[in-house]
């Protein structure tokens, strides 16, 4: 039996009723080494970011309700502050709101590259005054179960993932500022129950955070990874085959490349 499970770790801008620009520091509870537990996920301040992680979804509806529950438990807990959420990838912070020292940490580990395999660099917001925002899929899938710490069905998900929800998220998304910093083709961490963490699998962590936009968006990400999960071979090779393409596509947010290779391959739920 195919065993699939989605959840993630989004972050979002905080806006308030002019569209200005918040900080999300000393708004919303939790760090990311203590998160707030809520009836519905968790939450924390990641950089000047709030950031959620939704519960492990089983299906589609499962997880488009789940984001849809620990959304609407953080968007609470703004709107007596005259806050909301935004879902953009990437945004100009204001010198005033990157006082704090948090506000100038990428705040996670490293990550890696599927198509490399080296190290990736961690976004250096030292001197910078853009931040961006992820939306991050946490994936436990049977293959990776059955291979324990070797990760030759992990580094294909990875792959295969570039091809199915990479390319197509190039039409979705249209900024390019983030990828400047993280986000690029084949990023991801590996996961593994055997240490604690609620999945055997990866985080796949090339997406930005567009896809929380809307029910179909996130609809789209679970086909995506429900279609490399049970394609993982074949489309693991078709990334291949395809490397220099999607990796371009990607990385560049050519939307004309990723149009042709969906329509070629059929990717038909990128066309939403």
């Amino acid at each position: 039996m195919k065993y699939l499970v989605l959840g993630s770790d989004p972050e979002a801008f905080l806006r308030d009723s002019q569209g200005r620009l918040v900080s999300a520091i000393g708004v919303i509870p939790g760090t990311k080494t203590n998160p707030h537990k809520t009836e519905h996920g968790a939450i924390q301040v990641d950089n000047i970011l709030a950031e959620f992680n939704s519960k492990p979804a089983f299906s589609k509806d499962e997880f488009i309700t789940n984001h849809n529950l620990i959304i609407t438990e953080l968007s609470d807990i703004l709107k007596p502050l005259d806050l909301r959420l935004d879902f953009v990838a990437s945004a100009l912070a204001d010198q005033s709101l990157l006082s704090e020292p948090s506000a100038r940490e990428a705040g996670c580990d490293p990550d890696f590259n599927a198509w490399t395999m080296e190290v990736n660099e961690p976004a250096d917001y030292t001197n910078n005054d853009y931040r961006g925002a992820g939306g991050h899929v946490h994936i436990s899938f049977n293959q990776a179960e059955e291979e324990g710490d070797n990760n030759e069905h992990r580094i294909k998900m990875v792959k295969a993932l570039d091809l199915v929800l990479g390319v197509p998220s190039v039409l979705h998304d249209k900024d390019t500022t983030r990828r400047l910093y993280y986000g690029k083709a084949g990023s991801y961490r590996p996961k593994y129950k055997n240490y604690a963490d609620p999945y055997d699998g990866i985080e796949y962590r090339t997406l930005s955070n567009f896809w929380l936009n809307s029910e179909k968006l996130m609809g789209m990400v679970w086909a995506g990874v429900e279609l490399a999960h049970n394609n993982l071979d074949e489309l693991a090779n078709l990334a291949e085959f395809f490397k220099e393409s999607v990796i371009s596509c990607i990385n560049h947010g050519d939307s004309k490349s990723a149009e042709v290779l969906c329509r070629r391959l059929e990717l038909n739920h990128a066309f939403i």
